[in-house]
């Protein structure tokens, strides 16, 4: 498992030191998701960001990365990592993979809430990213796919019988079967937009480049300069991707307006990425719990934690009786009518792009899952893929500064 206790310090010290020439000064641990851990440093009068990963990050991504920052002069973001003495720029680091970039010094709005000005600049910095073209853009929206695929092996674990399971597995089938009708009131909807947007063909050709790490504490102020921190996740998908999480922050979209005066947000699309990440949370959560043994404390925490996400208002039916009928893919879903209305937490609007990874987010829920990952069958993808998207997305007005230098 990826923490302070498998990788101190020293560790990491001395993993500077032999690949960029660096003593860092004080090291300060970021908060962090389950997959990674990111150190904030100075040295010789320069801020620092280490981020140690439990999967190495790709070649495209640095490209894309390098893309935004040197084509395109999108320099409210750390600059892309730096290449160590190896001449790589991500290198392992005691079983994990390490890079460094360049930080930008100031204030997360998570420790300083933004202005209703700020609110209106991040509108307005989306709606520039939203305009770039990239030659290799990053991966497309699947609205969820790995979702979707884990909702599906949930109920074949649900329907299937209970020989071979632990006495805490059967504890949480059984529960599960019991309110599968309150189960299929969370996850059927879900699967309904799922199908009705991956089948959208015209709303393809709206897909555009997106930041797709929109949280309070991805956001830092520097200089009254805002910046995107960090880029994990960035994604070819629709642009209410980036603006569905501050649907609640009217400022933002009036900043977005300000630069794309005939946007208009689909009212589908919002309603997906309300539900996605508690959807998603849910079925991660009750895979490994179906299929993964715990102890009892971790056990007895991710129960509770489960049967959160579930809404049970009545006495729940007999194990025995019968199960209600999924709901057909065109059902509406609740709350589609009020989609502009939307408040998302913004500890739940990462998109993860495969059914690996999900089970790394499910870390942060149970750290134990960690050492058991090795145990739970990989499930295959869903044939509900979206075909390659259309790459004619207008590019964004050439900035007068001149664009940053590119390093050997």
């Amino acid at each position: 498992m990826l923490n302070e206790t498998t990788l101190t310090q020293e560790h990491i010290r001395q993993w500077l030191t032999t690949h960029y020439g660096i003593t860092p000064d004080n090291m300060t641990l970021l908060a962090h998701r389950g997959a990674r851990l990111r150190y904030t440093f100075t040295h010789q009068g320069k801020h620092y960001l280490l981020t140690i990963a439990t999967v190495s990050p790709t070649k495209e991504w640095l490209k894309l990365l390098q893309a935004l920052y040197y084509d395109f002069s999108l320099t409210q973001m750390p600059p892309p990592p730096i290449r160590a003495t190896t001449g790589n720029h991500f290198n392992p680091l005691q079983g994990h993979t390490g890079y460094l970039q360049e930080y930008p010094k100031g204030q997360t709005a998570q420790e300083k809430p933004l202005t209703g000005n700020q609110y209106k600049q991040l509108g307005s910095l989306f709606a520039g990213i939203h305009r770039y073209r990239l030659e290799t853009p990053p991966s497309a929206e699947t609205f969820g796919a790995d979702v979707h695929a884990l909702i599906n092996a949930v109920n074949k674990r649900l329907d299937a019988p209970s020989d071979g399971l632990t006495s805490d597995q059967a504890q949480v089938r059984l529960w599960l079967n019991d309110h599968r009708g309150a189960l299929n009131d969370v996850l059927e909807p879900f699967k309904s937009v799922h199908n009705r947007l991956v089948s959208d063909a015209p709303l393809k050709k709206r897909f555009v480049m997106c930041y797709g790490g929109s949280a309070l504490e991805n956001l830092l102020i520097n200089d009254n300069m805002l910046n995107l921190l960090y880029w994990d996740t960035p994604l070819y998908a629709p642009a209410e991707r980036d603006l569905s999480v501050w649907a609640d922050v009217p400022e933002v979209l009036e900043g977005y307006l300000r630069m794309t005066p005939t946007f208009t947000p689909n009212l589908d699309v919002m309603a997906f990425y309300e539900m996605e990440g508690n959807v998603r949370q849910l079925a991660t959560l009750a895979y490994l719990l179906l299929s993964t043994p715990l102890p009892a404390p971790d056990f007895e925490r991710d129960f509770a934690t489960l049967k959160s996400y579930i809404k049970v208002d009545a006495p729940a039916p007999s194990a025995t009786s019968k199960e209600p009928a999924p709901l057909a893919d065109d059902t509406p879903v609740s709350g589609v009518a009020n989609a502009q209305n939307l408040s998302i937490a913004p500890e739940n609007t990462e998109v993860l792009p495969s059914v690996e990874l999900a089970k790394e987010e499910a870390q942060e829920t149970s750290p134990i899952v960690a050492t058991r990952l090795e145990q739970i069958p990989t499930l295959q993808e869903t044939e509900l893929t979206l075909e390659d998207t259309d790459k004619d997305v207008p590019v964004q007005d050439a900035e007068n500064t001149p664009p940053p230098t590119k390093p050997e």
